[in-house]
C-alpha cells in the first residue's frame, strides 16, 4: 500500500483538501472557546456534507455544516456556542449569589435557542427553572440579570 493518493478529478486543489480521517476523533471548539465534543462522523445528503456527528459527554448531537467555521487538523471551530456545553456550569444571580449548576438545558425545537435552564444546588434539591430572558452571560458560568431565592 502506498501513501500517495491518485487523484481522479474535475477540479483544481483537490490535493490541498483535509480528508475526513485526519478530522474524524478531532476536538470540536465552540465559537466562545469551550469544548464541545469530538467528531465521530459526517452526514451527507446529495449535494454534500449536511453536518458533523459529534458526541459529548455520552451524548450523540448532530452540528448542521452552517454553524462550522473552519476545519483545522486538531480541531473544528464553530460559530456558535451548542445548548448543550452548558451542563454542569455554575450558575450566579445578578447579586453575585451561587444558585447551582445547569442540570437541564430546554430548547424550542432541534434550533440551538435555549428556552430555559434546569438549576440544582446539588444532586437531591429543587430543581429552579431560570427562562432565557433573565441570562445575562452564559460562558464558563452562568450569570444573571436579576436576582434570584433559591
Amino acid at each position: 500500500m502506498t501513501d500517495e493518493m491518485h487523484i481522479i478529478a474535475d477540479r483544481d486543489g483537490v490535493e490541498d483538501a483535509l480528508p475526513s480521517k485526519q478530522v474524524v476523533g478531532n476536538t470540536v471548539v465552540s465559537a466562545k472557546g469551550r469544548e464541545a465534543g469530538s467528531v465521530d462522523g459526517f452526514f451527507f445528503e446529495d449535494d454534500g456534507v449536511i453536518g458533523l456527528d459529534v458526541s459529548y459527554d455520552h451524548e450523540s448531537y448532530f452540528i448542521d455544516i452552517a454553524f462550522v467555521e473552519e476545519y483545522q487538523k486538531e480541531a473544528v471551530m464553530l460559530t456558535i456556542q451548542p445548548f448543550y456545553v452548558l451542563q454542569g456550569v455554575y450558575v450566579y444571580d445578578d447579586d453575585g449569589r451561587y444558585l447551582g449548576k445547569v442540570a437541564d438545558v430546554t430548547r424550542a425545537g432541534s434550533m440551538n435557542d435555549i428556552e430555559e435552564i434546569v438549576v440544582k444546588r446539588h444532586p437531591f434539591s429543587k430543581a429552579l427553572s431560570i427562562p432565557a430572558a433573565d441570562i445575562k452571560t452564559a460562558h464558563d458560568s452562568v450569570i444573571l440579570n436579576c436576582a434570584y431565592d433559591n
